[in-house]
């Protein structure tokens, strides 16, 4: 995988401001192969000067968009320019390129839905047991310093099955008190 941010690319860019754009962008390629040691494949290293290509010339459009004036460029784009390009190598892993500050932006797991958090786990909850679950709920909530839920998540589902629901209503009932 590869990391580097669009304001490193458009430095390698515009090092030798001379050469055709395409030459540029086969230097371009030429330093992150020396750098980061694409492999030595074929169809590997056409997929690879394919993305170099088209992530320069994004870079392109946005400096021609400026009437190429560097003060301008940096001024409209500059936080365009400061999100890293993530580039996952074709043969080493199994996703394709992800261009890090396109598209919608993800959110964590507490900011999400309810719908969403579901989607999240659901491959989770269906490949792993109730128990190993409740264990790592258990452990997750130790590691936090939450002793008493930890606590009260075992006693919930490690007992008696009756025991979930009398703690249900407890908790019903110290609720209605508070209201």
């Amino acid at each position: 995988m590869l990391t580097i941010s669009r304001h490193e690319l458009y430095k390698l860019l515009m090092t030798e401001k001379h050469l055709p754009w395409k030459e540029r962008y086969q230097r371009v390629y030429l330093h992150l192969n020396e750098v980061f040691g694409f492999p030595k494949d074929n169809v590997i290293e056409e997929k690879m000067k394919r993305t170099v290509r088209r992530l320069c010339g994004e870079v392109r459009k946005k400096w021609m968009e400026s009437h190429r004036i560097e003060k301008d460029f940096l001024r409209y784009h500059g936080d365009w320019l400061d999100a890293k390009i993530v580039i996952n190598i074709p043969g080493t892993t199994k996703t394709t390129t992800k261009t890090s500050g396109s598209g919608r932006p993800r959110r964590g797991f507490e900011e999400s839905s309810y719908r969403s958090k579901m989607r999240m786990v659901e491959e989770m909850t269906a490949t792993t047991s109730t128990p190993a679950l409740t264990f790592a709920t258990e452990r997750a909530l130790r590691a936090q310093g939450r002793d008493a839920e930890a606590g009260l998540v075992k006693e919930a589902l490690q007992s008696t099955p009756t025991r979930a629901s009398k703690i249900a209503d407890a908790w019903k009932k110290s609720q209605s008190k508070e209201s």
